[in-house]
Parts: C-alpha cells; structure tokens; sequence
C-alpha cells in the first residue's frame, strides 16, 4: 500500500503538466492526449500500467508509457515489455517505455532479451531513469511546478535546504493546486528523509500543514483505500484460506473428524496470516507518520493477538493527530495484548 501512495503522487505530478514531463522525457515530444492504462487481455487478466500518454514527435503518433518503482524488481524488464508489447496492440502505435526509480535501488537493464535455442528471439528497449542520479539543476530547468515535489529524490536534493526551496517556489501556485503539491513533497520526502532527526524536522516542518492535508484528495483516497484494503484482507484472506486448506485436510483424512479438526487448523494459520498482515500494515503507517515511535509500535505488532483491536488501533493511529495520541494507542495496544 505504501508504495501505491508514492504512485498515486508521482502520477500527480505527471497528470498535473503533461507536456512538461514530454520535453524533459522525449526531444522533441508534444503532449497530444492520455488514453486509458488499464490493458486488456481478452478473456485473462488485465495488466494495469501506471501512466499512458500520446504525444508526438517529428510528426508522427506514440505512447509514452511510464512506470513508477521505488524498489527493485527482478522481473521489472519482463513487466515492461509485456506492458509494451499489449498497449501497442491494443491502441496500434508505436510505445516508448521508461521506468522511474524514486528511490536508488538497483534498477532494470535494458535491452530486455528472449531467446530460443538457436538464435534471439526478442530484443526490447526501454529508458530507465533513477532520481537519484538526475542533477538537481537538471530537474529544476524543467520549469514546471509539477517537479518541484521531486527535487529531494535527485542527486543533491536529499536536504533540507530543497524541501525549503520547493515550498517558498510552490508560495504562487493556486492554492488548491498548491496543497496537493504540498502534500506530495512530503510524501516523497520521506522516502529519503530516513534519519531520525532528518525525520523529525520533516514532520514538524510539515506540522503547520496538517489541516490542509487532511483536506488533500490525495490523502483522502489514500487512507479510504487503506481501510478498504485492511477490511477486505482479513474478510477475504482468513474465509478463502480457511475453506481451501480445512476442505484439502478433510479430504486427505477422510473423516468428519479428521475434517473438522483439518478446519479448524486451516482457520488457526488463515487467522495467523491475517494477523502477521494486520501487523506489517501497522508498522508501516507508524514508520510514514510517526517514525519516532516505530520501537513502541513493533512491540506493540508482536504483542497483538487479536486482529480486530489491530485493525482499530491502525486505523486510529492513520487518522491521529499528534505523537501523544499515537504513543497512547500504541502503549493499549501492548497492554491489552498480555
């Protein structure tokens, strides 16, 4: 979930100015219209591409397809060219593929290459851009609002005299525009503001802000999402677990016994899972809000038995208003849990 936050802002940002992204992604490029990046596959499954643009250059009709990644994948070449290789059949023109690394993990090497026995059967290329190698001035020369969130992930701009030039330059900016944008720096800030104390400033250099971001869209969708996901996982996750493997150890014992207590071990590790889910989902909020409280919140996940005080004391502590409120869930959560 974590990581869809960071691709709902960076599409954002891509959404906000197109054609600025064009110029500094493609020479030459127009921005002419976006197309759908759900891809569909007939009758199997579809493939959900992050952004998917038409532009021009030198006259002639591309898709400019972009995926945004901030953590290495062995098999992100693969994705691409499946990506690639469906949008242009299912839209009929010609695609540029380029992955962007928010954060400096080890990225995918192009050309991706199959081959048969006796010779090669495809060769696909793709532009890859890793932030954290892209000069800050570079970034900057843009000259679009809509890059500015992303200057503390570049070469030299993991600093707190950035996060200061991006807001002071973000000061013009319709208000409501202005918000988002906010909002986004921060998220995107802390992927490379990891110390504590870089941290700490970061959430008090934001603190003033709190209001507005509780009114960002962005935000909104993105806890709604989250507590959607945190309810269907522990319905879905622990019902489907549990009838596949207490049905799989009925049958391999053969008796109305052997089933019933085939079930209720199948409910015991579904309900487990679901609990080491509930806990990874907590630490993960703490560590994007409350990074200070992270030891507290770890002991607080090991400790946790029950899933539906888990889920309440995530959910609490995803809408919580300052570290004391947070400190108290946490300190309950504990403290309930012996």
């Amino acid at each position: 979930m974590a990581d869809e936050k960071w691709d709902w802002s960076s599409k954002y940002l891509f959404g906000l100015d197109p054609q600025g992204w064009t110029t500094y992604l493609v020479k030459g490029g127009r921005f002419v219209g976006t197309v759908s990046s759900l891809l569909r596959i007939k009758e199997r499954r579809h493939l959900n591409a992050d952004s998917l643009y038409i532009i021009e250059v030198e006259g002639e009709r591309l898709l400019l397809h972009i995926e945004f990644q901030t953590r290495a994948h062995s098999q992100m070449a693969r994705r691409l060219w499946e990506y690639n290789v469906q949008a242009y059949c299912q839209y009929g023109l010609p695609v540029l593929s380029v992955v962007i690394y928010l954060t400096p993990c080890q990225a995918a090497v192009s050309p991706y290459r199959q081959r048969l026995p006796m010779r090669e059967n495809h060769r696909f290329y793709f532009d890859v851009i890793r932030l954290c190698d892209v000069p800050t001035h570079e970034l900057r020369a843009v000259g679009s609002p809509a890059v500015l969130p992303l200057l503390t992930l570049t070469r030299d701009g993991a600093r707190r005299e950035t996060v200061e030039e991006v807001i002071s330059a973000l000061a013009p900016v319709a208000e409501a525009t202005r918000n988002q944008l906010l909002y986004v720096t921060y998220v995107l800030a802390s992927l490379v503001f990891t110390k504590a104390e870089d941290s700490e400033w970061l959430k008090e250099r934001f603190a003033m802000l709190e209001d507005v971001f509780q009114e960002s869209w962005l935000h909104r969708e993105f806890m709604q999402r989250l507590r959607e996901r945190i309810r269907r996982e522990a319905r879905e996750e622990g019902l489907k677990a549990g009838r596949e493997e207490g049905l799989k150890a009925g049958r391999e014992e053969g008796l109305k016994v052997g089933r019933e207590e085939g079930l209720k071990e199948a409910y015991k590790e579904a309900y487990q899972e679901v609990l080491r889910q509930g806990r990874e989902m907590l630490l993960e909020i703490v560590r994007l809000r409350f990074p200070e409280e992270l030891t507290l919140a770890r002991q607080g996940a090991e400790a946790a038995q029950d899933f539906t005080t888990l889920r309440q004391t995530t959910l609490a502590i995803s809408l919580a208003q300052d570290v004391q409120e947070v400190r108290r869930l946490l300190l309950n959560l504990s403290e309930n849990s012996h």
